[in-house]
C-alpha cells in the first residue's frame, strides 16, 4: 500500500513527500496562512482607522496598495538574490509575497470603491482614482526593488 503523498513509482518512499505540488503541502499552506494574517490584520486595521466614504478619495486602500506593491518589489528582489538550497526562499515568499502582501493589498475593495465613485456621479475622481493606482503602483514596485538593490550593493561594497 503506498501513502498518499509518496512517489507512484517508488511506493511508500518518504524521501519524495517533496515531490507533492505546492499547494497539497501543509507547511506551505501555513506560511501563506500565516503571513496572509498579518497582512489581512494591518489592512484591516487601516481600513478602520480611515474609512471610505464616497465621494472622498479611498485614502486607505489607496495607500495600502501602493504600500503593497513597493513592499512586493523588495521582496521580489530579495528574493531573485537568495540561494534556494534550504528551501529559505520558497518559504519567504510564500509568506511575504502571497501570504502577507497578498492579502494586505487588496484589488477588489479597489475596484468596489471605484465603481462606488462611479456610481455616485464622480466619474472623473473614480477613472483618476484607477489610473493614478495603477500607474503608481508599479512605479511603487519599481522604486522597491530599486531599493532592495541599492541595500544590496551596500553591503556587499567593501568597507574602508
Amino acid at each position: 500500500m503506498t501513502r498518499p503523498d509518496s512517489h507512484p513509482e517508488l511506493p511508500g518512499d518518504p524521501d519524495l513527500v517533496a515531490a507533492r505540488p505546492l499547494h497539497l503541502r501543509a507547511a506551505s499552506l501555513a506560511m501563506v496562512f500565516a503571513g496572509g494574517l498579518l497582512g489581512t490584520g494591518a489592512r484591516y486595521l487601516i481600513e478602520q482607522a480611515y474609512p471610505f466614504h464616497p465621494p472622498q478619495w479611498p485614502w486607505a486602500t489607496f495607500l495600502i496598495n501602493l504600500a503593497g506593491a513597493f513592499a512586493l518589489g523588495i521582496v521580489l528582489e530579495a528574493l531573485a538574490r537568495m540561494g534556494d538550497d534550504t528551501g529559505r526562499r520558497q518559504r519567504s515568499r510564500l509568506f511575504f509575497g502571497t501570504g502577507f502582501c497578498g492579502s494586505f493589498t487588496t484589488y477588489s475593495a479597489f475596484a468596489l470603491e471605484a465603481s462606488l465613485l462611479g456610481r455616485d456621479g464622480e466619474v472623473v475622481v473614480a477613472v483618476a482614482y484607477m489610473a493614478t493606482s495603477v500607474i503608481l503602483g508599479v512605479v511603487m514596485a519599481w522604486a522597491g526593488i530599486a531599493v532592495a538593490t541599492k541595500a544590496r550593493v551596500s553591503r556587499s561594497a567593501p568597507r574602508r
